[in-house]
């Protein structure tokens, strides 16, 4: 299937027929191609690295031609998804539009408000399994339904997720990237041949995003971080 050719015009009136706000991020210098960030939600964005050259303003060579699309954490300015390809096929429109529509389908399940009065929604645990519940319980005692991660395709995707993080960024860590949850996080370390700790494994026990908390600081450290 031959590859098509994109123009900054072009791409520039797909993101204006999908309604998308967008605004140009500098990393276009870095990567010498124009890149965008379209907000997602207060805590997310979506970063698209359009594959189109900023000297020549038409999309670059073979081998360079994939539009890439990846989940942000507004806070931190990390990745929180594995980077999702589209090759410039004749068809990429369509399929652009769907991954980016598909994003934003899983940001909305995990960044859920309150319809009673507006306060981010928790999963909690309950005799029954588990369930969403108002962050501002026993003031406010809506509750819904939650489906275990593995049921859902939105959920799904959520289990191949990843993020990475400096021990000097620690307080940060109390926060999930993805789900946004605090007090969740599960921290495991990983030592080399000297006993001494490199990283930790790091796992949200909501939502079961997996990531890294790298020893940053020069610091030996002989134990779990706390």
């Amino acid at each position: 299937m031959p590859y098509t050719e994109i123009t900054l015009r072009e791409f520039l009136d797909f993101l204006k027929y999908e309604k998308l706000t967008y605004s140009l991020t500098s990393t276009s210098r870095d990567t010498k191609e124009y890149v965008f960030d379209l907000p997602a939600s207060p805590g997310s964005f979506i970063r698209v690295f359009s594959s189109v050259d900023i000297r020549s303003k038409v999309s670059r060579d073979i081998g360079k031609d994939a539009i890439r699309l990846v989940l942000m954490n507004k806070e931190l300015d990390i990745p929180i998804a594995k980077g999702q390809k589209t090759l410039r096929m004749f068809n990429w429109k369509d399929h652009l539009s769907r991954k980016i529509k598909y994003l934003l389908e899983y940001v909305r399940y995990f960044e859920r408000k309150c319809p009673t009065c507006g306060s981010p929604l928790t999963i909690r645990k309950g005799v029954s399994g588990s369930f969403w519940g108002c962050s501002e319980y026993p003031k406010c005692k809506y509750t819904a339904n939650y489906n275990e991660p593995g049921k859902n395709p939105v959920q799904r995707t959520h289990q191949e997720w990843i993020f990475e993080l400096n021990l000097s960024e620690a307080d940060a860590l109390h926060r999930c990237p993805a789900c946004r949850r605090k007090g969740n996080l599960k921290t495991t370390p990983v030592y080399n041949k000297k006993e001494e700790v490199d990283y930790w494994d790091v796992i949200c026990n909501i939502c079961g995003t997996k990531g890294k908390l790298i020893n940053d600081t020069g610091r030996v450290y002989l134990k779990e971080f706390e």
